[in-house]
């Protein structure tokens, strides 16, 4: 096993443990579904653009990153590989409620809560979050004045979210 993958998988079982403690061993299952899911999101995308992926890294109460070892090929795949992360997770969380529907389990409920609070959250315009990086592909596509306003309001409109 190579040492990046022994990171992953230690990361992984770290996350669970931690996830396990704080509510249940169920809930760290789905969490890290989730969390997986969505970062699969991003590997996918990575994938169609010829991103070279190198792995999906867990860590406890941040969340995961996709990691990808070669530069964006341009704007236009950074936004599309930003946002498939959400889209994904947004995905699972519909796949989810309709469980929850069907089968009255209050634990799908609360992991669907969980999932479209996270994925929404993601979507906030500051960098590092997907948000921020579909903004900042945004902001260098424009006029440099025009970019700064931009990343201006991004970070008052996210203080203000705050």
């Amino acid at each position: 096993m190579s040492r990046s993958m022994r990171w992953m998988v230690g990361l992984a079982v770290f996350s669970f443990v931690v996830y396990a403690l704080f509510f249940s061993w169920q809930f760290a299952i789905i969490l890290i579904g989730s969390l997986l899911f969505h970062e699969y999101g991003h590997v996918w995308a990575m994938q169609r653009c010829g991103v070279k992926v190198k792995g999906i890294y867990l860590i406890p109460f941040v969340g995961g990153a996709a990691v990808g070892s070669d530069e964006m090929p341009s704007r236009k795949a950074d936004v599309f590989i930003s946002l498939m992360g959400p889209v994904f997770g947004l995905a699972l969380a519909i796949v989810t409620v309709i469980a929850y529907a069907l089968t009255g389990w209050m634990l799908l409920a609360a992991a669907t809560l969980f999932m479209v609070m996270v994925n929404l959250f993601n979507l906030v315009p500051v960098y590092p979050l997907d948000g921020g990086r579909v903004l900042k592909s945004v902001a260098y596509s424009v006029p440099r004045r025009v970019g700064v306003v931009i990343f201006g309001l991004s970070l008052f409109v996210a203080f203000v979210l705050f």
